[in-house]
């Protein structure tokens, strides 16, 4: 057993997962396209939100709150970890999972001004996706994250973005916070970071601090997680899934909307990460999909939500975009 440090990150752990550990950091370090952030102390699951308030420096608060978006129709999804569902709005989600933590206020998707009237002297943090990805396709104005980075400039808020999703060349960039040349001050990472082995992330800018001794894991930093990790970020950028990522995604929409669907209200997308918004529910149609064996999510009750691999061929493509335009005319 030994103590060891790096970049302003301790670990201590047998000496095996100390080394793949940091490879593993090495090898984020080394693909990081820009955005100024260091890898903290990552987890086995999805980020718990919950450890904001007792960890991070937003004042070190007790009374202070957070803001989430949503809209309407409660597009927003953060996870089912009892801190990310307590800044997830929709009942469906939430309903036989309390007592939720108090402190969060939800906010519209892309209002800037309700979220500066929902701002206040104890607002600590405001989290959201670039990229609603449970909630439909819905894509963050430029003009609007900006105008957030900014509010959280002004009045010392901690700007938080849920890159779960989005994350790991998804949406034809290694972050989708690189679409709006953003710097986050914390960002969650997660699904796509090891090819699909669990690991999560959570990255930080130097404004947070978080004393030593403050965040525990029992299984931060395992070895195999590690070494997944690394050959899976080693492949996506040898193989530049960044770039497959955009032009098939474009490729495939552009396919689409070539065609009249009657059934569609509009196509959305970032890279890979596809959103098909109908005039009606989507369940049935997911049901035909199934029966011409390909595999497609909801997104709501009107989208149907497409996530295939950076790795797609281009014939594969083609198959389900024939299959979807036969089912969707």
């Amino acid at each position: 057993m030994g103590k060891h440090k790096t970049s302003g990150v301790y670990f201590v752990s047998n000496d095996r997962a100390i080394e793949m550990t940091i490879a593993f950091l090495n090898s984020f370090r080394k693909y990081n396209p820009g955005i100024s952030l260091c890898l903290i102390p990552f987890e086995d699951n999805y980020f718990q939100l919950e450890r904001l308030k007792d960890k991070y420096k937003f004042s070190i608060f007790s009374e202070q709150e957070l803001l989430s978006m949503c809209d309407d129709i409660s597009r927003q999804f953060h996870g089912r970890t009892m801190g990310a569902l307590s800044g997830t709005y929709k009942e469906d989600y939430r309903e036989g999972f309390g007592p939720l933590l108090e402190g969060f206020s939800f906010v519209p998707y892309n209002n800037i001004e309700k979220m500066e009237a929902a701002v206040t002297d104890n607002t600590a943090g405001i989290i959201l996706e670039l990229v609603q990805g449970e909630g439909g396709i819905n894509i963050a104005d430029k003009e609007y994250i900006s105008n957030v980075r900014k509010l959280c400039d002004d009045k010392g808020i901690i700007f938080i973005v849920d890159e779960i999703q989005t994350g790991f060349c998804r949406t034809g960039k290694f972050f989708a916070s690189e679409h709006y040349n953003l710097n986050p001050d914390i960002m969650t990472a997660a699904k796509g970071i090891a090819g699909g082995f669990p690991i999560g992330a959570t990255l930080c800018s130097d404004k947070i601090n978080m004393p030593i001794g403050k965040h525990g894991t029992t299984f931060g930093g395992n070895p195999l997680a590690c070494a997944a990790a690394i050959a899976a970020i080693d492949f996506m950028t040898e193989n530049k899934l960044c770039e497959q990522a955009e032009k098939k995604g474009n490729y495939f929409v552009a396919k689409l909307k070539r065609e009249n669907l009657s059934k569609v209200i509009e196509i959305r997308n970032l890279g890979l990460m596809i959103g098909i918004e109908l005039k009606e529910k989507v369940k049935p149609y997911l049901q035909e999909l199934l029966d011409r064996k390909i595999l497609a999510l909801p997104a709501g009750l009107t989208v149907i939500r497409l996530l295939p691999p950076a790795t797609i061929s281009t014939e594969d493509l083609d198959v389900v975009a024939s299959n979807l335009i036969q089912v969707l005319k």
